[in-house]
């Protein structure tokens, strides 16, 4: 049987893998993917549109934190009254917190895939099944040591998106302005220089940071950094996988590192087709958003369940497919025919701040994109759209119930 070249088999598993994300239940289709220019900074400059989506997103979080002011408290406070009713079974209640007390300490560092969307829930159930599988993660040249599977367990936790949500309002800001800078660095060394683009640019770019800071949404392209320092903890992916992340900013929602990472798979096969087939998009975490979630996690290893509303809003959001085209890579300037799997239009409302940036290699030049991508926090249209015709459905069903009584 004649060998068939690993490329090939790379872009068969992701157009398969994308095909099953695809095929997915989908409570709502999702609104229209927003394409991106190449350069576009003015969109994310307009003060009231920043401040507008910070307050929208300000009031998702307190509407949050009213579900559940203090889920540890209210949960210890549960857990007493349970043990006063008892009494005098004083081994039994000391084993119960005892109990209580190691779930609490081991919930920070549990894996916890209720932090994840469809997709990344997908492709992290999925990992485990295909290294499983003989010979297959050798063809694909893919390798997950002990140290990676924990790495990989702990980036679903809470406690990894608090990191990630700390980090998110300082990295973005600077993402922007090094993004911004590099636009006006193009504009003005250009052929004929805009001058008026690159002055439109530093005007907004104290806007476009603050943006950043308080909604975050930028994405940033980790495929170099994944290869340098992957096989170090003894991490590797096939060849054209792409990663990312999404930057939160101060209002951001919670999560965790897994869930706000970009999947990708872009390659040349044999230099006649090149494929790019998105898989996964990130959800920005703030840091905010990030510690109620942890506090939560806490909570619920203790006995804590979540109120309706919130359990609702997460179904709806789990059982929405992600959007997978936002992942920043480099426009290849090749001859190679090109083709583009997109998985499935955005779930979340975005805007795109791109900055083209040019590396010159000899007598050509191939331009690049330092793509940074706002997008809403809190629920998506999506979910929200799912949440109010979930409930409309219910309310209809308990409607006929109650005429059936009647007519009974």
């Amino acid at each position: 049987m004649p060998a068939i070249p690993r490329p090939f088999i790379a872009a068969g598993v992701a157009v398969v893998g994308t095909s099953a994300i695809a095929l997915s239940p989908v409570v709502v289709p999702p609104p229209p993917i927003l394409a991106a220019p190449t350069v576009q900074l003015a969109a994310s400059t307009d003060w009231t549109e920043v401040f507008a989506k910070a307050s929208e997103n300000a009031t998702a979080l307190l509407d949050t934190w009213r579900e559940a002011p203090a889920p540890i408290l209210q949960q210890i406070a549960a857990n007493l009254r349970t043990y006063l009713t008892e009494l005098p079974d004083l081994p039994g209640i000391a084993a119960q917190i005892q109990a209580n007390l190691q779930n609490a300490l081991a919930a920070p560092l549990a894996p916890d895939p209720s932090t994840l969307d469809t997709t990344h829930r997908t492709f992290y159930e999925l990992l485990p099944a295909i290294m499983q599988l003989p010979g297959v993660p050798d063809l694909l040249q893919l390798s997950i040591s002990p140290t990676g599977e924990q790495l990989l367990a702990f980036s679903t936790t809470a406690l990894s998106g608090v990191l990630l949500g700390m980090a998110g309002p300082v990295l973005g800001p600077l993402v922007v302005l090094a993004s911004s800078l590099e636009a006006i660095r193009t504009d003005l060394g250009a052929a004929t220089p805009d001058v008026a683009g690159a002055m439109s640019t530093l005007a907004g770019i104290p806007a476009a940071m603050t943006d950043a800071f308080l909604n975050g949404g930028q994405h940033v392209d980790l495929t170099a950094l994944a290869k340098a320092f992957g096989p170090a903890i003894g991490v590797s992916f096939p060849d054209g996988v792409e990663v990312g992340i999404a930057l939160g900013g101060l209002f951001s929602p919670g999560g965790s590192i897994f869930n706000a990472l970009d999947f990708a798979y872009d390659n040349d096969l044999l230099g006649v087709l090149h494929i790019h087939v998105p898989l996964a998009t990130g959800t920005p975490v703030g840091p905010i958003g990030a510690m109620m979630e942890f506090a939560r996690t806490i909570a619920k290893a203790i006995g804590w369940q979540a109120p309706r509303g919130a359990a609702a809003a997460r179904s709806a959001s789990v059982t929405s497919v992600a959007a997978a085209n936002e992942v920043p890579r480099s426009v290849v300037n090749s001859a190679t025919p090109t083709v583009t799997a997109p998985l499935a239009a955005s779930s979340a409302r975005g805007r795109y701040v791109n900055a083209g940036k040019v590396i010159r290699d000899g007598a050509s030049s191939v331009p690049t994109d330092l793509a940074a991508k706002r997008t809403t926090g809190g629920k998506h249209r999506a979910d929200t759209v799912a949440s109010s015709a979930s409930a409309k459905a219910t309310n209809s069903t308990a409607g006929q119930g109650r005429h059936a009584r009647s007519a009974r």
